[in-house]
């Protein structure tokens, strides 16, 4: 893997830790062995249209990011567009202090996390998040190299608590790294790292244990479409009411 490649994967990690950004949540207790990032092999499948996208899923997009990903009805997701728009980030700040970071990164042009989510009826203490990032836009090589990177660089979080869980998942976009695992503070996460379109994009499910489970989150990252951007950022003006809104 490149140089940037690689600083990529530590710039995801710090995320965590300095934000509680990127990777939360795993298996709720103990979390199961590593297992080999080959392991666990589905059949690849084509890119999803949305009338593939799952019954109780809504399709949310960031065509200036490039990528789309299907949520649970209810969910709310925030682009680069929305968090640009006058008001959003005060707005949504409000609802809870952890979207801060998030939405400041997303207000930023250029800025590698291209959609972020929430579920509004989750805790409104520590709520359900999603998002969506791009790692690396560079080619990342073979899935046996980069896999093994991304889980060195995460087997390093400060917050890890037990081991990850890891195997292979063939999603529509691409070939991806599947990892769950539990942090200090309880929170559980799903994440996928996909080569899709050229590059990395790390796709990112937390939440505090008891919230719904995984199969609703695998199911939501099948649905990840990757494209080429469209249009630049617009400083003001937005992109409308909020999807799910």
């Amino acid at each position: 893997m490149s140089g940037p490649a690689r600083r990529g994967f530590q710039r995801v990690a710090a995320a965590a830790v300095a934000l509680g950004i990127l990777l939360a949540a795993g298996c709720g207790g103990a979390a199961a062995p590593a297992r080999s990032p080959a392991a666990h092999r589905h059949a690849a499948r084509p890119a999803p249209a949305d009338a593939d996208v799952p019954v109780g899923y809504r399709v949310h997009r960031s065509s200036e990011g490039g990528v789309s990903l299907a949520l649970p009805l209810g969910w709310q997701a925030v682009a680069g567009r929305d968090a640009r728009y006058p008001g959003v980030i005060q707005t949504l700040s409000h609802v809870h202090r952890a979207f801060l970071p998030y939405l400041m990164a997303l207000a930023t042009p250029e800025s590698p996390l291209k959609l972020f989510a929430f579920d509004p009826a989750s805790s409104s203490t520590h709520p359900s998040i999603a998002s969506v990032q791009s790692l690396s836009s560079r080619a990342p090589g073979t899935y046996a190299h980069w896999s093994l990177l991304a889980l060195r660089s995460l087997g390093r979080l400060k917050s890890l608590r037990g081991s990850l869980a890891s195997s292979r998942a063939d999603l529509p976009a691409g070939p991806a790294l599947r990892v769950e695992f539990a942090r200090s503070d309880g929170d559980r996460v799903l994440l996928y790292v996909v080569a899709a379109r050229g590059g990395l994009w790390v796709v990112t499910f937390a939440a505090p244990p008891g919230a719904p489970d995984r199969g609703a989150w695998d199911r939501s990252a099948a649905t990840l479409r990757v494209i080429a951007p469209q249009g630049g950022p617009r400083i003001a003006g937005g992109t409308g009411p909020l999807p799910g809104a």
